[in-house]
């Protein structure tokens, strides 16, 4: 009973996180047309762009077959987070969460990628810059002898993915050092 409970919230958190990326997705492709850009903070844009490709635009320009591959690769690892969820005791929260954020971005993805072969990205950060960007940003002309150096773009299952990592990695920290302290 209580270990149905448990999975049964965290696949609602994702079943909710998936959907608040889709309906942000949908607002951001009816209010905008690509390319178009909105300020909303110093250094930060809602920019419509798509991404054909995986993290960074990688295969971005291969030719199709990319969608196929993530697809089946997103669906595969949302699988196996789903199962790995069922598997944990319910006081491992923080282990719940970081799967269920992971598990909620792959299937936000992986539904953009199903229904139009790419995936949305809004979320357009950048600094100003005379000389060369830091690594990871590309460079964007914006006037005479200057530029902006801008992030590539991402969502909210962007987000989700990146938070549920970080988690993980932190989750896997905390038990690695408490069995070391356990065998002291």
């Amino acid at each position: 009973m209580v270990k149905s409970a448990f999975m049964r919230n965290w696949l609602i958190l994702i079943a909710s996180l998936t959907a608040a990326d889709q309906f942000s997705k949908y607002l951001i492709t009816s209010s905008l047309q690509l390319g178009q850009s909105i300020a909303l903070l110093p250094n930060l844009n809602m920019t419509l762009v798509y991404n054909e490709g995986a993290a960074f635009g990688f295969l971005s320009d291969a030719g199709g077959w990319q969608r196929w591959l993530f697809s089946l690769v997103a669906l595969g690892v949302s699988g196996y987070l789903i199962f790995w969820l069922r598997s944990l005791d319910p006081s491992q929260k923080r282990l719940a969460l970081a799967i269920s954020l992971i598990s909620s971005g792959a299937l936000g993805n992986l539904i953009d990628r199903i229904a139009q072969a790419k995936v949305t990205d809004f979320i357009d950060f950048y600094y100003a810059s005379s000389s060369q960007c830091m690594p990871f940003f590309y460079p964007l002309s914006d006037y005479i002898n200057s530029y902006h150096c801008h992030w590539p773009s991402f969502n909210l299952a962007d987000i989700c993915i990146s938070l549920g990592a970080i988690i993980l990695l932190f989750d896997v920290f905390l038990e690695g050092n408490r069995d070391e302290k356990n065998t002291d």
